[in-house]
């Protein structure tokens, strides 16, 4: 027989992954008996860990009360460690953030031990605002290959210093809290599915575009991270035959010939060779062209933009669609700097993934662009940090369950 403080991790577990919900389905999808239940949930509530969330619509019958957790019943520190910054958050079950406390003055040379004992700065004050809640631990998203045991591959044309460098060991030494890394685009993908607002979803992928391009998913409402951590590096599928070579060493990859570093290249190589374009015009000058000055060209009657966007957008669209048949998302998100700067190169994206898609495949998945922007992979690496907490049994118990006898 299952005991009862086991029935209500369960119960726990449940609630957390599947969101507010009501007794009579707690009890079906565990197999418990409904009074047991509402028992269990009652003393769940009288502890705070369960909060009401109001009734559910009633079909004709009485209204049916939903719980959920409670927002304040643990949070988690959540470190976003990109190239061009650093951001720290302490963030609560319901997704909020309560509290930021980021380093300045980050640059990508900055030498590991000295970038690091600034995260570990920030993460110290950052666990001083968390009294009265239990802190389940800090999660630091990334980009780049992850590891075994939590080291940080950056084979990358920047960042070298952060080559095999072994981050979560480093970060819990530092400040003396389980740490856990998770790719960023992936922390991005489990934000929006979260709390993005899309509705009741269980699989959504998101497509970042930037200078790396990537996927996250989710699969039935679980971050889908692959066997090592680094699911959804399809920047690196080969788009074009016998194309640019790539910095991973091959030829063709989606990176070289779609992302803003491969059509920068593409509009110097173009002014070199006499290529009449607004683009330079628009950055002022050849060295400083960036993605958005060709995105903002394109528009104004430029053909060479417009077709380099309109090639990115085929390349691109392809992969979405072939991600699409693979997965049968509900949505399909794309976010990333390309994404945001540029509404006529995402509906571009958007009718090549649906030309090339399954047709059925294509009617059912929502094609659209993030909604989290700022705080997606601080919010999503809190949540993953989070998950495990709720799913682990044992610190569940003794965090919550075990304060009296009355278990």
């Amino acid at each position: 027989m299952v005991k009862p403080i086991k029935q209500k991790w369960q119960i726990l577990r449940h609630v957390r992954r599947y969101g507010p919900s009501v007794r009579s389905e707690i009890a079906e999808t565990l197999h418990f008996n409904k009074s047991v239940t509402s028992e269990l949930v009652r003393r769940l509530l009288g502890r705070k860990v369960l909060v009401s969330r109001g009734m559910e619509p009633s079909g004709g019958g009485r209204p049916r009360e939903r719980v959920g957790i409670n927002p304040d019943s643990a949070v988690a520190i959540g470190v976003h460690l990109a190239m061009r910054h650093i951001r720290c958050a302490l963030v609560n079950a319901g997704g909020e953030v309560v509290a930021e406390q980021s380093p300045e003055g980050f640059a990508a040379e900055m030498p590991v031990d000295e970038a690091l004992d600034a995260v570990a700065d920030s993460v110290s004050a950052l666990k001083g605002r968390a009294t009265g809640m239990p802190l389940a631990g800090v999660g630091i998203a990334v980009s780049g290959v992850i590891r075994e045991g939590g080291h940080l591959t950056r084979g990358f044309p920047s960042g070298a210093q952060w080559n095999e460098v072994p981050l979560a060991d480093m970060i819990a030494n530092r400040c003396s809290l389980d740490a856990t890394i998770v790719n960023d685009v992936h922390a991005c993908a489990l934000a929006e599915a979260r709390f993005g607002g899309w509705g009741d979803i269980r699989s959504l992928v998101l497509l970042h575009l930037g200078d790396g391009i990537a996927a996250g998913f989710v699969l039935d409402g679980e971050l889908y991270r692959g066997f090592t951590g680094n699911a959804g590096e399809i920047g690196h599928d080969i788009a074009a035959e016998n194309g640019p070579l790539c910095y991973c060493g091959n030829r063709g990859c989606l990176e070289s010939v779609a992302s803003p570093r491969a059509m920068v290249a593409a509009c110097r190589d173009a002014a070199e060779r006499g290529v009449q374009t607004r683009v330079i015009a628009e950055a002022g000058g050849v060295e400083n062209i960036t993605f958005r000055h060709i995105a903002a060209a394109a528009p104004l009657g430029d053909r060479f933009a417009a077709n380099l966007l309109d090639r990115a957008a085929q390349y691109i669209g392809r992969a979405a669609a072939a991600l699409i048949n693979a997965f049968e998302p509900q949505i399909l998100l794309l976010s990333g700097p390309m994404a945001a700067q540029s509404a006529d190169f995402v509906e571009a994206i958007r009718g090549w993934a649906n030309r090339r898609a399954l047709s059925a495949l294509a009617l059912t998945t929502l094609v659209d662009t993030a909604r989290l922007t700022e705080n997606a992979a601080l919010l999503g690496v809190a949540e993953t940090v989070l998950d495990g907490f709720f799913g682990d049994e044992a610190r569940v118990t003794k965090t919550f369950l075990a304060r009296s006898p009355a278990n």
